[in-house]
């Protein structure tokens, strides 16, 4: 089954107008950094300081290419990084 842009824009105009999906965390720009709402208990990660963050995975922070479009070469050298227990 084929649905248009058209159709979807009109299913989701009803979804919001019926409220269904009223309960999903809304993302908001706070003091400089992201926050939700806790309705559902999601926490972006930019919105937690750097030293409180969980210090486990830090090895693998040179392998993340934040600003470049990975290809398979940047998953596959982050991939092979990861120990087996991650």
């Amino acid at each position: 089954m084929s649905v248009t842009r058209r159709q979807l824009l009109i299913g989701g105009s009803y979804l919001i107008a019926s409220g269904a999906i009223a309960s999903l965390p809304s993302c908001h720009r706070g003091d400089s950094t992201n926050t939700a709402s806790s309705t559902l208990g999601f926490v972006p990660p930019d919105s937690i300081p750097a030293a409180n963050r969980p210090q486990e995975l830090t090895y693998l922070a040179k392998y993340v290419h934040r600003d470049a479009r990975w290809r398979s070469e940047q998953l596959f050298e982050f991939l092979n990084a990861m120990k087996s227990e991650h």
